[in-house]
């Protein structure tokens, strides 16, 4: 296990490999920070002006976003609004996502301090309108789609579990939530990707470890992190056969930051499994009909 880079994220998620120009993106969520560095340590970074819960990739060198108050393309120039989501909720925001088989980028709603289950899931999709998905949702994280594109896999991390999902045929949304696995404690599931062989990897935030469930749902093994607070996982590189994994230092006290030094940093797990290339989002010109499906 390598460190990639110690760049102290308050709260690193959404990690993504861009293999277009060899380098992997990811955030610092509250402080809106989007950052890349290269497998040989070149590290770059763009402010935002606000939360960002997700990134995923488009056909270009913009992101496509979850922000605080909905969905955003970020370039080196900055942000601009592609759709609002419950913007007029000044407590709320979106949290993690990712961009779909089908070209559309998918991602959560939730209270910042998570105290009822009043989160959605929406789907920004190519022509800019937004689908309205399920609901219930307190810290909504760690989605994936199979390899085939059949399930869909997200945990809502509060209730300690990993569910699996069919799809919607006509929204591509997640429809028939039911158990994958019960994480066994310590931690909860935080960020999760797939490998070619439809096995599930997740981090587990104040677990210190990642872990890779079969299809059928057993536990085969297990990652171990000189960090209590890894939040997402993803792979990259050559073959896309590492693992990266960001973390957390955000809520650690002096004594628990003094005992983890390495704390939000990003760490590099070469030949564990091997990955997929990350879906990119598939932007079309907005018709005139173009709304807010729900």
């Amino acid at each position: 296990m390598d460190v990639l880079v110690h760049c102290a994220d308050d709260v690193g998620e959404s990690p993504v490999w861009d293999d277009r120009h060899d380098c992997l993106r990811w955030v610092d969520l509250l402080p809106g920070t989007v950052r890349s560095v290269t497998p040989s340590g070149v590290l770059t970074q763009v402010r935002a002006g606000c939360a960002v819960g997700a990134i995923g990739l488009t056909g270009t060198d913009d992101l496509i976003a979850a922000v605080r108050a909905g969905f955003a393309r970020i370039s080196p120039a900055g942000l601009q609004m592609v759709a609002e989501v419950e913007a007029d909720a000044p407590h709320r925001r979106m949290n993690d996502g990712k961009c779909d088989p089908w070209g559309g980028f998918v991602a959560g709603t939730m209270l910042d301090d998570q105290s009822a289950a009043t989160g959605t899931m929406y789907r920004l999709a190519a022509d800019g309108a937004v689908d309205t998905g399920e609901t219930g949702l307190t810290c909504p994280n760690g989605l994936d789609w199979a390899p085939d594109g059949t399930t869909f896999y997200h945990a809502d991390s509060p209730t300690g579990r990993i569910d699996v999902c069919d799809l919607d045929p006509d929204t591509h949304l997640p429809v028939a939530r039911r158990p994958f696995v019960a994480v066994d404690p310590p931690g909860v599931p935080d960020g999760l990707t797939l490998d070619t062989d439809g096995c599930v990897w997740v981090a587990l935030w104040d677990g210190g470890r990642v872990c890779r469930y079969t299809p059928d749902g057993r536990l085969d093994r297990v990652v171990e992190l000189p960090v209590s607070r890894p939040t997402s996982c993803a792979f990259g590189g050559s073959g896309w056969r590492t693992l990266f994994v960001t973390s957390a230092r955000h809520g650690l006290s002096e004594r628990e930051l003094a005992e983890q030094p390495l704390a939000g940093a990003v760490f590099a797990v070469p030949d564990l499994a091997q990955g997929l290339p990350a879906h990119r989002f598939r932007e079309r010109a907005r018709s005139s009909s173009a709304l807010h499906r729900g």
